[in-house]
């Protein structure tokens, strides 16, 4: 996997540029990396990130969990994600897509480049 991913918001289309090392935190807190205002999404829920070119969520310990392809992982549990992968959040699912992935739904939904933003690990 590249050591840069993108994290699409299937519900919302937004979409959100992973850079290798990096890890945000998807939550209802205004301190969230990705914030959700909605009662399905924990204060802190779970994060998602990339460690050594593999993509990962992590369950926070949240209380209605989060599901990889429909199966629910256990809290704090670190799972890893393939590019077909889908996880869900609360009432919200997340894909991973690579490079190509999001040059192919920019151009699909007429997005320019810059309409991907970058986080970065502080905000």
């Amino acid at each position: 996997m590249s050591t840069v991913v993108y994290l699409l918001e299937t519900d919302t289309g937004r979409r959100h540029r992973i850079d290798e090392g990096m890890e945000l935190m998807i939550g209802r807190s205004i301190d969230s990396h990705i914030v959700i205002d909605n009662s399905s999404i924990s204060r802190h829920h779970a994060s998602v990130g990339i460690r050594n070119g593999q993509a990962f969520v992590r369950d926070a310990g949240s209380t209605n969990g989060t599901l990889v392809n429909g199966e629910r992982i256990g809290a704090k549990e670190l799972r890893a994600l393939n590019l077909t992968d889908e996880f869900v959040v609360g009432n919200f699912t997340f894909r991973i897509l690579d490079e190509e992935g999001i040059r192919t739904l920019n151009f699909k939904n007429k997005k320019k480049p810059g309409d991907t933003s970058i986080m970065s690990p502080g905000h």
